[in-house]
Order: structure tokens, then sequence, then C-alpha cells
């Protein structure tokens, strides 16, 4: 562990984000990571015990480098291992938690850590938001996703073979965000999703969100980590905002993209990112609110850049409408009875409405085709000569 004291980190990134009862303190900056006994400290008042929550994957130094950070702030402290990915978003996993926390004497009085990717804090922040009146709960996150997410909006959690039907509390009462542990713990697939809740989440809040994240696209790499966090604590804040809203139409715009990007999920599985996955939902609701909505063709187009400048790219697929349309409606069934889609009139101003069986089934036709493998050009065949841009 690097021996730097806390008082050194000298003025980090801030955004505090209330939503749904919580206020969550997002800091970032080299070595924030040193405040996780401090910041844990200040949530619970006097320390006593803390719960270290450590998703499968992270480094044993990076671990028992905060082991040490909580202990010298005076908590007792305990380790339990969350399973990576997405079986940590099982009730069943949420379950197992709870059972080794209840067991090791944990109270809502006493404090949890978490460390780890989207999955391992969104399992987090349930635990911590049904631990009696609520836990203090500081989470370290390993990749630019969980970053954005945990503050404000973690997902859901599954039962059985349903993804995302029991709804996850925000928790946490402060997020660390070390560029250190993301660069360590991120990878592309991360990077993508976390580009894609980018354009996603500035699509519906505001022109000015959606005109910062195509600067940023612009002017940041894969390796200016600082930056790359500053947009996505950006993010957090709009999807806060967005999600803390009184109106019911704003809070379900962060649900633009997504039934397409499930249906595909469904039918490609981890073929791509979910993140690709939702950069074709984008386009494709951009699309049907251009016809229904009176969406500006400029937009789409714009749309459709800035998606392409974060590398997230079109799917190659041969899948059917009739394939795609049932997936659709089978993943949109397992979470609503009511099949909408988020149709923006303007950057900044999107409704869920209802579209007509006839113009999805153009759309999803229309989306089919033009994803369809181009087929390979056979060696030796002759050039068209009568139309130069099939030569």
């Amino acid at each position: 562990m690097d021996n730097v004291p806390e008082t050194t980190i000298a003025s980090p990134l801030r955004q505090a984000i209330s939503v749904a009862g919580n206020r969550c303190v997002i800091l970032a900056a080299p070595d924030i990571r040193e405040r996780a006994g401090s910041e844990l400290a200040s949530s619970v008042g006097k320390p006593r015990l803390a719960a270290l929550l450590v998703e499968e994957g992270v480094s044993a130094t990076r671990a028992e480098e905060v082991r040490r950070l909580i202990t010298s702030s005076g908590f007792r402290t305990f380790d339990v291992a969350l399973p990576s990915g997405w079986e940590a978003l099982s009730l069943s996993a949420a379950l197992d938690v709870a059972d080794e926390l209840a067991g090791r004497g944990l109270t809502p009085d006493d404090g949890i850590v978490a460390i780890g990717g989207m999955e391992a804090l969104s399992l987090a922040s349930w635990v911590a938001g049904n631990w009696g009146s609520k836990a203090a709960c500081v989470g370290l996150p390993t990749t630019l996703e969980a970053l954005i997410l945990a503050s404000c909006t973690p997902h859901s959690l599954s039962a059985g073979a349903t993804k995302g039907i029991i709804h996850c509390p925000p928790a946490f009462s402060a997020l660390l965000a070390d560029p250190v542990l993301i660069a360590e713990g991120g990878d592309e697939r991360t990077l993508e999703n976390a580009c894609a809740l980018m354009v996603q989440s500035a699509f519906v809040e505001s022109p000015k969100a959606f005109d910062l994240v195509v600067t940023s696209s612009e002017t940041l790499s894969p390796g200016d980590t600082m930056g790359l966090i500053s947009q996505a604590i950006e993010t957090a804040r709009a999807r806060g905002r967005l999600a803390s809203s009184t109106l019911a139409g704003a809070r379900r715009s962060l649900d633009i993209g997504l039934p397409l990007a499930r249906a595909l999920a469904a039918c490609l599985g981890e073929a791509h990112s979910f993140g690709v996955y939702l950069a074709e939902g984008l386009r494709f609701e951009a699309r049907l609110a251009w016809q229904l909505s009176g969406l500006d063709p400029d937009v789409v187009f714009a749309l459709d850049a800035l998606l392409a400048r974060f590398g997230l790219g079109e799917v190659s697929c041969s899948l059917t409408p009739d394939e795609l349309s049932r997936a659709l409606k089978e993943e949109t069934a397992k979470l609503t009875n009511r099949r909408m889609f988020v149709l923006p009139r303007a950057v900044g101003r999107a409704l869920p409405e209802p579209v007509d069986d006839e113009i999805l089934a153009q759309n999803l036709a229309a989306f089919c085709q033009a994803r369809r493998p181009k087929p390979e050009p056979v060696l030796g065949a002759p050039k068209d000569v009568e139309n130069p841009e099939n030569a």
C-alpha cells in the first residue's frame, strides 16, 4: 500500500446525488481509496464492526489494502466474497450474503465497504438498503459502468430466470472513484457499457448534457482514466436528476434503448457487450421517434455519429424479423404488461409511448435487413463495370 496520508489527497472531484431517499457523495482523485475508512467512519459515527464485500477477481493485494484502511479507522472487519458478473445479480446470491452478515453480527448501526464492478456494487446496494433501517455503505467501483450506476440506478436483481425483476434501492453513502482501481478492473466490454450509458443518459437529460458528451467523445481516449471518470460522474448526475424527477415520464426516459437491447442480448448472448446492444436500441428508437414523433433527422444522424465515435458499432447478425419480434415481446413481458418505447421529440424531451404493431414490424424488418452480414467477396470475380460503386 502506498504510504500516502489521507490529508494529501487534495481537491477531489465531488458530486452529491440524491435520489429515492438516499444521498450519495462521489469523490474522484488519484489515491482516493485512502479515504475508505474515514468516509465509512463519518457515515457510521462510532466505529465498531465493518463488512468488507469483495468481488471475485479483485486482487488480494487491493483487498488487504482496503482492509487495513478500514481497520485503521477503528473498525473490526471481516471479509465476504461476492460472485463476479451476472451471478451476483440474483436474489439467491443476495440472500447468501445477508445470511453471512447476520451470522457475523452486523447491525444497521455498523458499516459496509464494497469493492467491485456494476453487478457486485448493485448486490451490495441491495443488502445495505435492506439492512434494517439501512446500513452505511461505501463503494469502491472497479469499472466506469459501476461508477455511473451505483449511486442512483443500481441494477435490479433476478429471481430465477427473470432478470431485473427485484428492485434494488440506491443505498451507497459514498463512492470513491480511484483511477488505479478502475484501470485495473475495467476492460473493453465495461468501457463500451459505460460509453453507451453516457450517450443514453445525456440524450434524454438535456441538450447541454448531450453537447458535453459530444465534446468528450472528440477529446477523450481509453487511456485518459481521470477524463473518463469525470464524464462518468457527469452521467451519474444526469441519471440521478432523471431518476429523482417527480414526472413519471422523466423517470421512464432512462429506459430508452433497453427493449431492443434486451431482445438482442436474448438472441445473441455474449457475442457483443450489452453496451453495443444498447447503442443499437438507441438507434432503433431514434428512428421510431423520427417516424412517429417528429424527431429532427439531424438529431438521429448526430446520435449515430456520437455512437460511432465511441466505438459502438452496428451488430452484424442473421436474425429474422420474426425472431427479433418474438424476443422483444418475451423479454418485455417478463417485466411489464405494457410494451412502450421511449420516443424523443428532441434532445432532452422524451416520453414513453406505445407503437402500433404494423409500424413496429416494419421497423424490425428494416433493422434486420440492414444488419444482415454482407456476402464475402469472391476472389477472381469480375467487377461490375456498369456500376463503379459495386466494383
